[in-house]
């Protein structure tokens, strides 16, 4: 995450595939952490929400994203009381994967990063749960 973050400008988070893999994150730092999407805060000096998609990726996964691969799936809303960041796809090849950039730190807590085989993410154990939801609308979108 940069210095130009405002709450006000909402989060974003983007599930990251390939055609058999998916990018999850994990906070090594947090006891009984859970796998979740990588994402985070708009900054200010993102132009829309793709580079911001595009950089939260980055910091988080060392992947490097393109703005064609990537999709905006479901717009940013407030329901309820609950909080919905906008929410992106980006489909990149096995290649993409296998070579990103290692990462590890972000604003000083240990980022873990692994893909796992998509047919496993929806049911995971330990994945974020309210997570889950958007995993399983970008797996039947992409089907």
């Amino acid at each position: 995450m940069g210095t130009g973050r405002r709450s006000d400008l909402g989060a974003v988070m983007t599930y990251v595939v390939s055609p058999t893999r998916a990018v999850l994150i994990k906070d090594k730092s947090k006891q009984n952490a859970l796998w979740k999407l990588p994402g985070g805060g708009i900054e200010e000096s993102d132009r829309d929400i793709i580079v911001a998609a595009i950089r939260e990726v980055l910091e988080e996964t060392g992947i490097v994203l393109s703005r064609e691969e990537i999709t905006l799936v479901a717009e940013q809303k407030r329901e309820n009381g609950m909080y919905y960041p906008y929410f992106c796809v980006a489909c990149v090849s096995e290649k993409k994967l296998d070579t990103r950039e290692k990462v590890g730190d972000e604003d000083g807590k240990r980022i873990m990063v692994s893909d796992f085989e998509r047919t496993e993410v929806p049911t995971m154990l330990d994945l974020l749960e309210r997570h889950r939801p958007f995993i399983r609308e970008a797996e039947k979108m992409l089907s």
